[in-house]
């Protein structure tokens, strides 16, 4: 059976559960290792660590954040009925814009080679996002399942 969605828009929300699920598992569950070396890749990439001191409670609470905001595009992607696909970038607008945000105000913190690669990957995030919003929706609503029209 296809899916009803687009292959891109599929692409799309893939990358947006995967890039959610990767931090949200880490920070929740290796705090003090996301702390220190996220995104690393083997590249010597630190994003979080040059940012102040190491506070357990707020980096698992932003696993828990990732983790559960990641719940987003994968039920547009199971369930493209149940959970809109214009749903997802209305949530994660305001999440990747307020992250840019944040970042491009504090780019003295970071080495050159993080400042970059940093913003390119919040950017990446917020352009895929925006590009969610200009998805084809059907516009007839579903009811959920279970429930009777």
């Amino acid at each position: 059976m296809s899916s009803p969605l687009p292959l891109w828009v599929r692409l799309n929300l893939w990358y947006l559960v995967i890039s959610n699920v990767f931090p949200g598992v880490w920070a929740a569950f290796g705090p003090q290792s996301f702390y220190d070396f996220f995104p690393d890749f083997g590249l010597g990439l630190r994003w979080v660590a040059s940012d102040g001191p190491y506070n357990e409670h707020l980096i698992r609470d932003v696993g828990a954040f990732f983790l559960s905001v990641s719940i987003l595009p994968l039920l547009a992607l199971l369930r493209p009925r149940l959970v809109a696909v214009r749903a997802v970038p209305l949530c994660l607008l305001l999440f990747n814009g307020l992250h840019l945000a944040y970042h491009l105000g504090h780019l003295h913190m970071v080495t050159p080679v993080n400042r970059y690669t940093s913003i390119a990957a919040l950017i990446g995030s917020l352009v895929l996002t925006v590009t969610l919003w200009l998805a084809p929706t059907d516009s007839t609503p579903a009811a959920a399942p279970g429930v009777a029209s």
